[in-house]
């Protein structure tokens, strides 16, 4: 892994669970697309100047390799967090941000011929490597199978909620989605045993 940064234009943002969180999707120019492969579970870290301060943060890949889907990283606001405040508030398309390629080793690694059953469980911003396993074993393992349990409060704060819905409407049998909430209220409007 190399510690360079390089300049990355943010191609899209995504608001997430109304404005607690965004997705940033980037254009990898195809000079460093090789240096941006990643595998599933993989971060990024980000340098980001905010008030003339350099601030490093690291950020999961909440996207498959195998997806088709541009390389991306959904962050949560952290009460008092700086960069993640900054983001959410500030960055926008077209805006560059200097990244290091990914790295990280909690990864899971996914193959046309092998044939398991996985099982995730994960909460809040958690979702944001899993998710990115997840999708991976259900592009790229076709004789797999997939079960997630994922914990949040409400359904207003189950992060990548259309995607989970989408990726669950999409392999119907091959993955069991079970939202779990804490404090889902009396009409939730979710499903919590898809």
């Amino acid at each position: 892994m190399s510690a360079e940064f390089y300049p990355l234009t943010v191609s899209e943002t995504r608001t997430e669970i109304g404005g607690e969180a965004k997705t940033l999707l980037f254009d990898v120019p195809h000079a460093l697309a090789d240096r941006f492969k990643w595998r599933a579970g993989q971060h990024l870290s980000l340098r980001v100047q905010v008030n003339g301060q350099a601030h490093r943060r690291s950020y999961s890949i909440s996207a498959s390799p195998f997806s088709g889907d541009p390389l991306r990283i959904t962050v949560k606001r952290v009460k008092g967090g700086v960069v993640s405040t900054h983001i959410n508030d500030a960055v926008t398309k077209g805006d560059v941000i200097e990244v290091m390629a990914p790295f990280g080793s909690f990864c899971l690694d996914s193959a046309p011929n092998l044939r398991r059953t996985h099982y995730f469980f994960g909460a809040g911003s958690g979702i944001t490597p899993l998710y990115a396993m997840l999708h991976s074993v259900l592009c790229n393992e076709p004789h797999s199978v997939a079960h997630l349990a994922y914990g949040n409060k409400s359904a207003k704060t189950v992060l990548l909620a259309e995607e989970l819905a989408h990726l669950s409407k999409t392999y119907g049998p091959r993955l069991s989605l079970r939202h779990v909430l804490s404090a889902p209220g009396l009409w939730s409007g979710f499903d919590c045993w898809r």
